[in-house]
């Protein structure tokens, strides 16, 4: 039993995880020492032994007792066997406890003392027998107070596991961050990758900060990862937060700094814009002061406090500071960038890496930010496609993830990083040209700096020989893209040939007559009015005629065929009376339907109503052909180059037109693009005009309502 006891007091000293040999070693001495106890010498005879006086036997309890302590060493035996095979050991820990139950109370009193010793002292591999000790031995009732040490430290144990348990369901709320530590080794890049989902940086602070007081969780996590997390938080962080904190005067784009004003107002519009500015910017400087004098050792989660009145405390000297700083800033990037383009390109590929991370632990981050805030607001145009492309990276650099392993899945063989890179430079370049184009050389170069501070941060996570270099190469590319257009830009052009004088045409064209006027009864009044000297000729040839005694026609002149045949009236051979009633119905026809049915205000005038002329005499003829000519030329000048151009016309009928208009195809073409003479767009819209009022179908009607406002 000794030898028991000495062993089982120096397991509570050795840890098998620390010192695998040791406790093996160990082990093998407890065996020997049990097989030597064992041994017994040899017997000797009677006559060999000295004369002594007769013992008692053993009692039947002394029996039964000490079979009990053998059963419960036994138990204890197979215990630290089991755990040292790695299995959970609660078959071992029921049998031990049966053999404890039948023992007496001081072998209970101490198979306890040494059970509690064993649990707490071979973690993780006893983390099972943790609860059924608790619960055997009373320890996990919360009103005793009466507790020894080892049980409030299976306790405290018993709380830590049960977290552990929590961290792989949704209800944890670190999940995802579980699932990256305690999966498979990945290449490093791949970690990089999923630390940047949104919330990841969280979740793996709280399982780092649990891991260094909890050994049963780095048991169960990948260790590489563990690792690894431990090196990323280590690292100065800049959450999304405080980035947007630092970019408030980047929200004062609306408000121009630089006012395009009178000279008179323009010591008003600057003292506003730095007022405002001012107050904006105060917080940002706050917070850089913060970030350079906490020095939090990586884990920058603080919320900075300030007092609300500093907010609007004007900063009138920050409008002068901002000229001021525009080009140092400019100048102070381009360096920057010469300089990670000669660490990039050279032979030791680290040191952009220290360079940058030397910058950014002395919290040049956030100085480098406002900087380039001072810088842009000369260019307010260009700080709204700033603000897109710096939350379109930040929402890249956060969501990144699914893109790269869906790439992985579809090209195996394929490095997502240099894609990542140059799909943020391709974004940022596209901001950039925007800026070119918005009218200022400036605008690229503002653009420049904050896509690239993101794009060099993504490549500081992902391996520098995969990332860095591509994303410096791609950055050298655009810049010189960049040069070129902007020499393109500024090259003098030769300055284009004056627009065509616009031949004014009197009277007032048709859509000027129509402006302002109501859609229907003004439209279709403008247009009976200025056909109405046309209407005065045209009585009076029918007048002329009659007197004359010449026969009108032996045909009727139908006017209701695109009206109701209420409508309709048959006009007798030389009855001015019956003229004059058609013209009175007509209007009155026009008056009553002028939203159903336009064309009828000049129906008759325009070939469009069915008029039989047959039989009419040839003067006659003549008269009405020329008053329909004068209607159309009319027409024409009042005709916009839509009502007949391409898009409104079909083929059909400017084919006919061009037909009938006695012009070459080249002149005809020619004309429908404003192009050719004004003799020849009068002749084409003539024949176009002429072409529709001959037709009777639907779509020469639709043609001539949309020409007479319909």
């Amino acid at each position: 039993m000794a030898i028991r006891r000495a062993y089982a007091g120096l397991l509570r000293e050795a840890n098998p995880e620390d010192d695998p040999a040791g406790f093996q070693a160990l082990r093998e001495a407890y065996e020997a020492a049990m097989a030597q106890a064992a041994e017994r010498p040899a017997r000797r005879t009677a006559a060999e032994e000295p004369a002594r006086d007769a013992v008692a036997p053993p009692t039947e309890a002394a029996v039964a007792s000490a079979a009990a302590r053998s059963a419960v060493a036994e138990a204890q035996d197979a215990l630290v066997a089991a755990l040292e095979q790695g299995e959970d050991g609660l078959p071992a820990l029921a049998v031990l406890q049966g053999a404890m139950a039948e023992a007496d109370i001081g072998a209970q009193a101490a198979a306890e003392g040494w059970l509690g010793a064993l649990v707490a002292d071979n973690a993780p591999a006893s983390d099972a027998l943790v609860a059924p000790v608790l619960a055997h031995f009373g320890w996990d009732d919360d009103s005793r107070r009466d507790l020894p040490p080892v049980a409030w430290e299976l306790r405290l144990r018993a709380d830590g596991l049960r977290r552990i348990g929590g961290f792989a369901t949704p209800a944890g709320g670190v999940r995802a961050g579980w699932r990256l530590l305690s999966g498979r080794t990945r290449p490093r890049w791949q970690w990089r990758l999923w630390a940047l989902r949104p919330g990841m940086m969280a979740q793996l602070w709280v399982l780092v900060d649990e891991a260094r007081h909890n050994v049963s969780l780095v048991a169960r996590l990948n260790g590489e990862a563990l690792a690894w997390a431990e090196e990323l938080l280590s690292r100065p962080r800049f959450s999304l937060a405080h980035l947007l904190l630092v970019l408030a005067p980047l929200l004062l784009i609306f408000v121009r700094v630089r006012q395009q004003s009178s000279a008179e107002d323009d010591a008003t519009n600057n003292l506003l814009a730095s007022l405002t500015f001012g107050g904006m910017l105060l917080p940002a400087l706050v917070f850089a002061a913060q970030r350079l004098g906490a020095r939090l050792a990586g884990r920058f989660e603080t919320t900075m406090v300030m007092p609300a009145w500093l907010l609007p405390v004007p900063v009138l000297a920050l409008l002068p500071v901002t000229i001021a700083l525009e080009w140092t800033v400019l100048a102070g990037g381009l360096l920057l960038s010469l300089a990670m383009m000669a660490c990039a390109f050279g032979r030791d590929p680290e040191r952009p890496r220290a360079l940058l991370g030397r910058l950014w632990r002395a919290g040049w981050r956030p100085i480098l930010l406002l900087l380039w805030s001072l810088m842009a607001l000369s260019h307010e145009q260009a700080l709204v496609l700033g603000v897109v492309a710096l939350l379109c990276m930040q929402a890249l650099m956060q969501g990144v993830d699914p893109l790269v392993f869906w790439i992985e899945r579809r090209w195996p063989g394929l490095r997502p990083g240099s894609i990542i890179a140059m799909g943020g430079f391709a974004f940022a370049a596209l901001c950039g040209l925007l800026g070119l184009w918005a009218g200022q050389w400036g605008y690229g170069l503002a653009l420049g700096l904050m896509p690239a501070l993101f794009l060099i941060e993504l490549g500081l996570r992902l391996e520098p020989t995969q990332g860095l270099r591509t994303i410096v190469l791609l950055l050298a590319i655009g810049l010189g893209i960049g040069l070129a257009l902007l020499v393109a830009r500024e090259t003098p052009k030769p300055a284009p040939a004056p627009p065509p004088v616009p031949v004014v045409v009197e009277p007032q064209t048709l859509d000027e007559m129509l402006s302002g006027l109501d859609e229907g009864a003004g439209a279709y009044e403008a247009i009976r009015v200025r056909n109405a000297p046309l209407y005065a000729k045209l009585l009076a040839a029918w007048e002329d005629s009659a007197a004359a005694g010449e026969p009108v026609g032996g045909r009727r002149i139908e006017v209701g065929n695109l009206i109701d045949e209420s409508f309709s009236r048959a006009l007798p051979r030389g009855d001015i009376a019956e003229v004059r009633a058609w013209h009175a119905l007509n209007d009155e026809v026009a008056r009553r339907y002028r939203k159903a049915k336009p064309e009828l205000c000049v129906g008759v005038l325009n070939g469009s109503e069915p008029i039989e002329m047959d039989d009419l005499p040839a003067d006659l003829r003549a008269r009405i052909h020329a008053v329909r000519a004068e209607v159309l030329a009319n027409a024409a000048v009042d005709l916009p180059k839509s009502r007949t151009g391409r898009t409104s016309v079909s083929s059909r009928v400017l084919d006919d037109a061009r037909a009938a208009s006695g012009l070459s195809p080249a002149r005809f073409e020619a004309a429908l693009d404003d192009k050719g003479s004004a003799a020849d767009q009068c002749a084409m819209r003539l024949a176009v005009l002429g072409r529709l009022a001959k037709g009777r179908d639907a779509e020469s009607m639709r043609a001539l309502r949309s020409i007479y406002g319909g």
